[in-house]
């Protein structure tokens, strides 16, 4: 979806208000995370001297599991955003194709930004236990909690053998 900036052209007083539905496609390389309902943009784009400024909220939900317990988890974005649009880009703005800002790229590039690395269903989440996979946020389970680090392994067989002689 794109957001005609025509009638601006030649304005710089002029503030033009959106308001717009957008969904977010996120492809193969974002797989874990789902959004299956619009994300609303909304602000506004004013001509200026150095190119066309856009001030405004991006807002949406995606749908992933909990990194530490699979638990399925809704992800709220309220994003603020702040761009410059240039016909011709520089390293300080975004470019401006026909007078027209692609709301699909700014809309992606926004969420895959703000998207945690490891989500979490909460911040106290106990994940999984690593023998048996019951997830410890619903119950504690029977199995050893009793860590052992593999490179330690055979001291500690060692000195199993030392107590037994």
């Amino acid at each position: 979806m794109y957001l005609d900036l025509i009638s601006i052209k030649n304005d710089k007083k002029v503030i033009l208000e959106f308001v717009e539905k957008v969904y977010l496609q996120l492809g193969e390389d974002y797989s874990n995370f789902k959004s299956n309902k619009p994300f609303l943009v909304s602000g506004t784009v004013q001509n200026t001297e150095n190119g066309f400024y856009l001030k405004g909220e991006i807002t949406g939900q995606v749908a992933t599991k909990c990194s530490l317990c699979l638990k399925e988890i809704n992800l709220n974005l309220n994003l603020t955003v702040e761009r410059l649009y240039k016909n011709v880009a520089d390293e300080d703005s975004f470019p401006l194709v026909d007078f027209k800002i692609n709301l699909d790229e700014l809309v992606f590039e926004e969420a895959v930004l703000n998207l945690p690395l490891k989500p979490v269903c909460h911040h106290e989440c106990k994940g999984l236990c690593p023998i048996c996979g019951q997830n410890l946020n619903e119950r504690e389970c029977s199995c050893s909690s009793e860590e052992i680090d593999i490179r330690l392994l055979p001291l500690k067989e060692f000195l199993e053998k030392q107590k037994g002689v």
